[in-house]
């Protein structure tokens, strides 16, 4: 794995640690990935988890984080299906996990905000892309993907800027 998405897991993954309270100071380092391991959007879900399980195990492999702690992830199994994501979401609250990385359907990912926001649980959503998660982030989520209306808008002046019309 390159440096660089090393580097981004790394941070993220600490940033998960600071912010949360119910972080342990001893033993492994718990996050939960929400992805679609099963239903249509299976194949993505599965590279989504395999790429932060990669970024994990070279991080234990460097000597883990925080003093050596390792870092343990608990899947969540979303299925990109509303209600599967909120029961996912609330088996990981209650397996108190540091924070919580993944997001790939917004229509799956929207009503978790909710019920990782009352466990005050960090939420680093990484796929998910509807305006819509915006106004629905109870201030425990942050998106590192832009929307897909900015992507909309910068494919459209990438066009426009090559002279290339409808």
């Amino acid at each position: 794995m390159n440096k660089f998405l090393k580097l981004v897991t790394a941070t993220t993954v600490l940033g998960l640690a600071a912010g949360s309270l119910a972080v342990a100071q001893e033993g492994p380092i718990v996050i939960g990935v929400q992805a679609p391991t099963t239903g249509s959007e299976a194949t993505y879900g599965k590279d989504m988890f395999n790429a932060i399980s990669l970024a994990a195990d070279e991080i234990n492999a460097d000597g883990g984080l925080l003093d050596g702690r390792q870092i343990e992830l608990i899947s969540g199994d979303t299925a990109c299906d509303p209600q599967q994501s909120v029961n996912a979401a609330s088996r990981l609250a209650s397996q108190e996990v540091t924070g919580v990385v993944g997001g790939y359907c917004s229509g799956a990912t929207q009503p978790t905000l909710k019920t990782y926001g009352d466990a005050n649980i960090p939420f680093v959503i990484v796929a998910a892309n509807s305006t819509q998660l915006i106004p629905a982030n109870p201030g425990n989520a942050v998106m590192i993907n832009s929307t897909g209306d900015d992507q909309a808008k910068t494919a459209l002046d990438f066009f426009e800027g090559k002279g290339i019309e409808k």
